[in-house]
């Protein structure tokens, strides 16, 4: 039992770490687009 808990943190952690890369690969690729209408 005291594996478990930190077997979860961990995957929560990664979970986290990609939700962040995916919202960074979002916000850049909004960043492109509005600096291609702005030109």
């Amino acid at each position: 039992m005291n594996c478990a808990p930190r077997y979860l943190l961990l995957i929560s952690f990664q979970m986290n770490c990609f939700y962040l890369y995916h919202d960074n690969i979002k916000v850049r690729e909004y960043i492109n687009h509005v600096s291609i209408r702005v030109q």
